[in-house]
């Protein structure tokens, strides 16, 4: 997470009294210069030796001895599993941080990362989001955060605890895949001069390890340690570890070189304060980290006693159990538990087979099958199962002594009260969009209506291709009408490790809607895919509307099967979230239209509803209209339509940035993509593209 100035500046003068030390940028200018000039370079404090005699073969060792059992590299890629990039979403921009599973179900970072459980429901984890050894991006698995189960901090030790949902927000991967690293109470694992190894997202990149130049320079005191390392903002969070890869610190913040009374640059200028000087031009000597040991007594001696840390305490049973007991991650590969997950690590791709599609094919656990739908499917590492036996999984997602099951969220099945979109919510009309006659021959009826409603939306429904032909919502982010008090458990009624299930509207013949037993048993194919988002339209005047809402936008008729990574909002894989995001936070009010856009030629998938077998053609592009009111009252219209294969995008606001104007369309050309639907004239000429 980019750290701000002022804690900086405020870090470097709690630091400014320890020991100089030669800074690793400069030990690898040196270095290089020595390399490049291919002529002797005086370094302070070594002695270069004179030249050898003919002949002669003697090794040496040049400073400490840096060399280490090869077994060192597969122990790096086991202890890099358990740790994730955090993603938080403030402000329509993203920020980065590290974290690493500290027991199965919970998590550790820094207090100024997740420094309350409200931030962390707004973040999330990402595992395994790494460059393979054949170079391949693997684009990482996004887990939610689950505050409202577990979560604990520190301000003073800068250290936080929260809880991880079991199961991924795409591609139905288990937390347990990734395990945890124990937490060891004696201090002083290693000691000054001793290698440290730090395992990171920097800049919120691939995950990446530093391994050069890494040393615990001093103890700052029994709570912190000071070491070089390279670092970078997005690397709070991370783990330092010992070369046994026990964890030795957390990392929280980086120290920069002192000269005259002054902080150093990089360009040797001196300055008196770092605050207003961008962190990339600070020389930075030194990174300061939380003693384990410490954090360890924070947990035993304080969680559960502290009256501001009661909430979770199964989890925090847990917690002190692994800092107990182990069942690791370098435990495991110790005991020879982890060999399986090993196997294809290094590319994470299955071996293409000769045999056709059907027949008997061997696939290594832990691989990734990509169909030529562009879809994933994680072949996660399962016990053996003989020839001709079935394996059967749980219906709820498992892990340890906790289980999330699949429950309805608070549904209010009086239907009659249900507005649906509000064509005057602008104050200008901004009706809905009109079938054209093909459209009205595929649309579903209800009374003779095609229109559904819902609390803020409404969806006309395909009742052959079984979801939306689109969705009209009214989006309200004024902060008056949000109600942001109410937690999860307020708007859902689940209970601690429930998840929503998602409901069929009795109001429509089931035949006509994608059942949730569609994604329960698509081999985790797709995702659960909202076109409306539930966050838009939880809003309203009382806290009944807002829970109505809420449990509204978990209808199927809402719900379209996205590829598990088209849905997310992150660094490498911008797409539907990101066009979502650039609308909360461009705008307070809007009205949205959305759905997909069905080609004659969207591939097939089979998979199984509440009656048996069925097919389904899963759309590859969806479409957005998103209808604004400018500052002169007069209307403002733009279209997107999005393949669910987008790139990197940073977006703030609705001034659209360049990247995304490139997937804008006019509404008329989308029209003409979309064929069974037509906008209205007064969308039409508010076109901001003509």
């Amino acid at each position: 997470m980019k750290l701000s100035a002022e804690f900086l500046a405020d870090a470097e003068e709690r630091l400014s009294n320890t020991a100089h030390a030669p800074s690793p940028p400069q030990r690898r200018r040196a270095r290089r210069a020595q390399v490049d000039a291919a002529v002797p370079v005086d370094l302070p404090g070594i002695a270069v030796a004179p030249p050898m005699a003919a002949g002669e073969v003697e090794e040496r060792s040049i400073g400490p001895d840096d060399m280490v059992d090869m077994s060192f590299l597969e122990r790096a890629l086991v202890a890099g599993r358990p740790v994730c990039r955090i993603v938080v979403e403030l402000h329509g921009a993203s920020e980065f941080a590290t974290g690493f599973m500290v027991s199965p179900r919970v998590m550790m970072t820094n207090q100024h990362v997740l420094p309350t459980a409200d931030r962390a429901e707004r973040a999330r984890a990402e595992f395994d989001l790494r460059i393979d050894g054949a170079m391949q991006m693997h684009s990482g698995v996004p887990f939610a955060f689950r505050p409202d189960l577990f979560y604990a901090s520190d301000k003073a030790l800068d250290v936080a605890f929260v809880a991880v949902a079991a199961e991924s927000i795409r591609g139905g991967r288990r937390l347990t895949e990734f395990g945890h690293h124990r937490l060891f109470a004696a201090p002083r694992k290693i000691e000054p001069g001793d290698a440290i190894t730090i395992i990171q997202h920097p800049r919120g990149e691939p995950r990446k390890i530093a391994l050069r130049e890494n040393r615990l320079l001093a103890f700052l005191d029994d709570d912190r340690l000071l070491y070089g390392s390279d670092t970078a903002s997005g690397s709070s969070g991370a783990p330092a570890f010992s070369d046994d890869f026990q964890v030795v610190a957390l990392h929280r913040a980086g120290r920069a070189a002192r000269k005259d009374g002054g902080y150093l640059l990089l360009d040797g200028t001196v300055v008196a304060s770092l605050r207003g000087i961008d962190e990339s031009r600070v020389d930075w000597e030194a990174n300061e980290g939380v003693r384990i040991s410490a954090i360890c007594r924070y947990v035993t001696e304080r969680l559960g006693h502290d009256s501001d840390h009661d909430n979770g305490n199964e989890l925090l049973e847990e917690l002190k159990s692994a800092m107990a007991h182990g069942g690791d991650v370098i435990s495991q590969l110790q005991q020879g538990l982890t060999a399986e997950p090993l196997r294809g690590l290094a590319t994470g791709v299955a071996q293409r087979q000769p045999s056709a599609l059907g027949a008997a094919t061997a696939l290594t656990p832990g691989a990734v099958l990509d169909l030529p739908l562009r879809v994933q499917v994680s072949l996660a590492t399962t016990p053996s199962v003989a020839s001709g036996q079935v394996a059967v999984a749980s219906p709820d997602v498992v892990t340890g002594a906790f289980a999330e099951k699949y429950v309805s969220p608070r549904i209010d099945t009086d239907y009659t009260n249900r507005r649906g979109f509000d064509t005057k919510f602008l104050g200008r009309t901004v009706g809905l969009p009109r079938l054209t006659p093909a459209g009205k021959a595929l649309a579903a009826t209800m009374d003779g209506r095609t229109r559904v409603d819902y609390e803020h939306f409404s969806v006309v429904l395909h009742r052959e291709r079984r979801m939306a032909i689109y969705t009209a919502s009214n989006v309200d982010w004024i902060k008056e009408h949000r109600f942001g008090e109410l937690t999860r458990k307020d708007l859902t009624g689940l209970k601690d490790g429930e998840i929503e299930k998602w409901v069929s509207d009795p109001r429509l013949p089931a035949a006509w809607q994608l059942p949730d037993t569609f994604y329960t048993k698509d081999r985790k194919s797709f995702d659960k895919g909202h076109l409306v988002r539930r966050d838009d339209v939880c809003w309203g005047a009382t806290t009944e509307e807002v829970i109505r809402a809420n449990g509204d936008s978990f209808h199927v008729t809402n719900c379209s099967p996205q590829r598990s990574d088209f849905n997310r909002s992150a660094e490498d894989d911008r797409a539907w979230g990101d066009l979502e995001n650039l609308i909360q936070h461009g705008v307070t009010r809007c009205c949205v239209f959305s759905g997909p856009v069905f080609d004659d030629v969207d591939p097939e998938f089979e998979g199984r509803d509440e009656v048996g077998p069925t097919r389904v053609q899963i759309p590859s592009r969806y479409w957005k209209v998103v209808v604004e009111q400018a500052d002169d009252g007069s209307l403002r219209s733009y279209a997107f339509i999005l393949r669910q294969d987008l790139t990197d995008v940073q977006m703030e606001e609705l001034d659209v940035p360049a990247v995304w104007k490139t997937r804008r369309i006019k509404i008329a050309a989308l029209e003409a993509e979309l064929a069974l639907l037509k906008f209205t004239a007064a969308v039409r000429a508010a076109d901001v593209l003509g």
